[in-house]
């Protein structure tokens, strides 16, 4: 059995629910579902949120980080992302937004987690240009089939950002096979060579 849990703001009040059914479609099992209206990885940690434990981590926080300075959000995320008891990670970004203001910090929040991803070793599935276009309610926040539709445009980076997990995962195991063969090759190699130059003096 392979486990997810999801992790966001209030974006995901309507994004998780629609996520669900196409992640059990495909044979995961959620575990943990969060959805807090407000929130980035802060407030998730100081409020001490208790993490079931999970293969995979869906998280969808960004949006309403204020912290502009990259080094200072860097240290929030590595917080955030050491207590989340998970394996892999796999994160969403922040949405378009029509409000100039939130915009700013969306844009510069998506710049710094797409830098992050290779740093704290997540998938990450930017969510900034599959959202433009999409009709909003408040210069922020989406209609209900508004959700559907950018979760249409990015199921299959979704998708994908599972299967490389499980991808390295093989090509890791592989690799691991192949040099202990490797090494079982050496040593019977030697072996056969020492017994030659005892028989041949």
């Amino acid at each position: 059995m392979t486990t997810v849990k999801l992790i966001g703001d209030s974006h995901t009040q309507y994004l998780f629910p629609a996520l669900v059914p196409f992640l059990e479609a495909l044979g995961y099992t959620i575990v943990q579902q969060v959805s807090q209206p407000g929130w980035g990885v802060k407030k998730y940690v100081s409020d001490n949120i208790g993490f079931v434990p999970s293969d995979y981590t869906i998280v969808s926080l960004g949006g309403n980080n204020a912290e502009l300075n990259e080094m200072a959000y860097r240290d929030s995320v590595a917080e955030f992302l050491s207590r989340l008891n998970t394996k892999d990670v796999i994160w969403l970004g922040p949405l378009f937004a029509e409000r100039e203001d939130v915009q700013l910090r969306h844009a510069a929040t998506d710049e710094f987690l797409n830098r992050f991803q290779k740093v704290f070793n997540f998938s990450y599935v930017p969510l900034m240009e599959p959202s433009q276009g999409i009709q909003q309610r408040d210069g922020v926040h989406l209609y209900k089939d508004g959700y559907d539709l950018l979760l249409q445009r990015v199921l299959p980076a979704i998708e994908r950002s599972f299967s490389s997990w499980r991808s390295y995962a093989k090509w890791f195991i592989l690799g691991g096979v192949l040099l202990s063969g490797l090494a079982i090759w050496k040593l019977t190699t030697m072996h056969s060579s020492d017994d030659t130059l005892r028989l041949n003096p």
